[in-house]
């Protein structure tokens, strides 16, 4: 029998498997476009007063079996995407919102 009640349609094979995967795209997308909450709404070009969060990390991996040009452009292509991101400012209106509702009920 081809369709197994029991298997996902995307677990069919790798081309069923890659329908699946942008027919989730194509979801999201539609979702976000309908959607009336914006997260980013401003790109913001002074620096901010407070930090709330910050991370660091060695971009570039040493070691045995681990190919130095890989790491480079590893590094470079996170660069580029800081880049296109630095200065967003996300707006957390309603999750601060409902956490306020929460502490309210108890």
């Amino acid at each position: 029998m081809l369709f197994n009640k029991k298997k996902n349609f995307c677990d069919i094979n790798p081309f069923f498997y890659a329908i699946s995967f942008r027919k989730e795209v194509i979801k999201r997308h539609i979702k976000d476009f309908f959607s009336k909450e914006k997260l980013a709404k401003t790109i913001g070009k002074e620096k901010l007063t407070n930090i709330v969060s910050s991370h660091s990390s060695n971009l570039i991996k040493k070691g045995k079996g681990i190919d130095p040009e890989l790491q480079e452009n590893k590094a470079t292509n996170i660069k580029l995407a800081c880049s296109k991101i630095n200065g967003i400012i996300i707006e957390f209106q309603k999750f601060i919102e409902t956490q306020l509702k929460k502490q309210q009920e108890i």
